[in-house]
């Protein structure tokens, strides 16, 4: 019937589309969400020598409580992934120099994180207000971040359940905004 043949037809229509725009082809909000999952789940992996990335779940990301990641290739724009980690309490970044601090904007977004460490990065004195803006940490580690400097402190000084600061590119006149 002609019911049949339209239908027909426009499956016809969307498989040659789907082909036309290739394998690799999603929406934008999706392809970001698989992305993130895949970053995740390689993360999540390396931590847990248990899984490989391919058997981490939604669930596993959406509870991971600690991630450690080393990567000398880490970039702003992958730090918008975190947040689909929603119960991270523990995040240690060894991160390198491609990573300058805008990205640490999305860690706000982490309202457990207890526990953040940076190190290794060019993350500079700006990128420090995001940071200041996490008024649930009590531990905050930033070492060997090249561009970082007493001015950066101002930012830090906010954290008021801060307990815990390790710090090494600074001065003692740095450390007066921290009282």
């Amino acid at each position: 019937t002609m019911k049949t043949i339209r239908k027909g037809w426009f499956a016809v229509g969307v498989l040659f589309l789907l082909v036309l725009m290739g394998p690799g082809y999603a929406a934008p909000e999706q392809n970001k969400d698989q992305k993130a999952m895949k970053f995740l789940a390689l993360q999540i992996a390396k931590n847990d020598r248990t899984k490989s990335s391919s058997d981490v779940t939604l669930d596993d990301v959406r509870s991971v409580k600690k991630l450690i990641i080393l990567s000398a290739n880490l970039t702003d724009e992958q730090m918008e992934y975190f947040p689909y980690a929603r119960s991270l309490e523990v995040l240690e970044i060894d991160a390198g120099q491609k990573l300058i601090g805008s990205g640490l904007r999305h860690l706000k977004e982490l309202p457990k994180l207890r526990k953040l460490t940076v190190a290794g990065s060019a993350a500079t004195n700006d990128s420090m207000r995001h940071l200041g803006e996490m008024r649930g940490l009590h531990t905050l580690i930033l070492s060997y971040n090249t561009a970082l400097t007493d001015k950066g402190l101002e930012h830090i000084a906010k954290l008021d359940k801060l307990e815990r600061l390790m710090i090494d590119s600074v001065s003692d006149e740095g450390l007066i905004h921290i009282g």
